[in-house]
């Protein structure tokens, strides 16, 4: 099999500065996107054809400041004609419009910095087949960022964000063989409710900067793809193009659930040298999340610990780098799902460049799983059939404008 694809985007931006007493600036963007791509059987075998057209316009007022408050109101509009047409349609044709309006405040107190931010979205989604399908989300957030010493600060923030179902998630109904499932959904998803709390420290001056997170995220009606066992065996079920059993395509069904996801990351850079010689740095990082449905048992493709220790060398038009990332093994799955081996990850990089003017050249050469790991990315429902590539390496030049 193989796919014949083709998109043509065209992307607008500008400002507008103080247009009018009270404002700062306006800021346009605007998009389109019509992508299409067929999936051919072999040669001059058309099979599936899928079709996305998209609008996107934004536009955000930068006012003056208010008081203490500098801040940002605007409007967000997207229209989406999506179409799938074969034999392997998963999704039926629909029509999506969504509008949004949104603000932001900040202001700064002493050694203190505040932020919060509220946003309003309608989203229609309607199936050729009709029956329109509506849903209004409310989010606001809140933050607060305190410099407690030189070079070092403490931040806490707080939100309440909703999400809509997505088309795919309200109408799938059928063989998705990019990820190799049978995906069911359902039009009476209610909207997704986050409730999150993410607290932060960091050091910014000195050789050595550090940052580290921790967060908890209580999301109600959270939506995910949960793997079938209609015939009670203790396997998840595989069934055929069809949705009838004794095929290769994993049985999933959208469903909602209250969960609980909690973790930590962390980075740490220490600068090495930076003199006549170049600058060297080294970087160590690492992050680590749990997700549990409310009754205890764990959510399905949770992403595993990592840890990771890397070098980035910078001089003159030179620039190198070196990673070495460990992925931890992944035991901690729900009652249908596989355990995923660790694996450790070896990437290095070189580039020159050879002009910066009019248009930045550069050469480029990367290898990536230098070490040529069993890598299975536990997230994917095809880790056990396709692993990550082997050892490879790629060369080229690069040309910005």
């Amino acid at each position: 099999m193989f796919i014949d694809q083709e998109q043509d985007r065209v992307d607008v931006a500008g400002r507008l500065e103080q247009p009018f007493t009270g404002l700062r600036s306006i800021d346009i963007r605007a998009g389109y996107n019509d992508y299409t791509h067929t999936e051919f059987e072999g040669p001059g075998e058309p099979g599936t054809v899928f079709d996305n057209e998209a609008w996107e316009g934004r536009i955000t007022f930068n006012h003056e400041a208010i008081g203490p408050f500098l801040g940002s109101l605007g409007i967000q509009v997207i229209d989406r004609d999506f179409s799938a047409v074969g034999e392997e349609a998963f999704v039926p044709p629909a029509e999506e419009s969504a509008i949004g309006v949104f603000v932001f405040e900040d202001t700064d107190w002493n050694d203190w910095h505040f932020e919060a931010g509220a946003r309003f979205d309608h989203q229609s989604i309607e199936p050729r087949s009709g029956g329109d399908i509506e849903h209004d989300t409310y989010s606001i957030s809140a933050g607060a960022l305190w410099n407690f010493t030189p070079g070092y600060a403490i931040g806490l923030n707080a939100g309440r964000a909703q999400r809509a179902p997505a088309l795919e998630e309200l109408l799938a109904s059928g063989p998705h063989l990019a990820t190799g499932t049978f995906e069911i959904g359902d039009t009476g998803l209610d909207e997704e409710t986050s409730n999150n709390i993410d607290l932060s420290l960091r050091k910014t001056d000195g050789r050595l900067s550090w940052r580290a997170n921790v967060f908890v995220n209580y999301i109600e009606d959270f939506i995910f793809l949960d793997e079938q066992d209609l015939d009670g065996d203790g396997v998840a079920d595989e069934v055929d193009d069809e949705g009838n059993p004794g095929g290769e395509l994993l049985l999933v069904n959208y469903t909602q659930a209250n969960a609980l996801f909690y973790g930590l990351e962390a980075e740490a850079l220490y600068n090495l040298f930076d003199d006549h010689r170049g600058l060297l740095e080294a970087r160590l990082f690492g992050d680590w999340v749990r997700g549990r449905l409310d009754g205890g048992d764990d959510l399905p493709r949770i992403t595993p610990p990592r840890l990771g220790l890397g070098f980035d060398y910078h001089r003159g038009p030179f620039q190198g780098d070196i990673e070495l990332t460990y992925v931890f093994e992944q035991n901690d799955t729900a009652a249908l799902e596989t355990d995923t081996d660790g694996y450790a990850m070896l990437d290095i990089g070189a580039s020159y460049t050879l002009a910066r003017a009019p248009a930045q050249t550069r050469l480029f050469l990367r290898g990536t799983n230098l070490l040529n790991e069993d890598a299975r990315r536990h997230t994917s429902f095809l880790k056990d059939r396709a692993p990550l590539p082997g050892r490879s390496a790629i060369a080229g030049i690069r040309v910005s404008f």
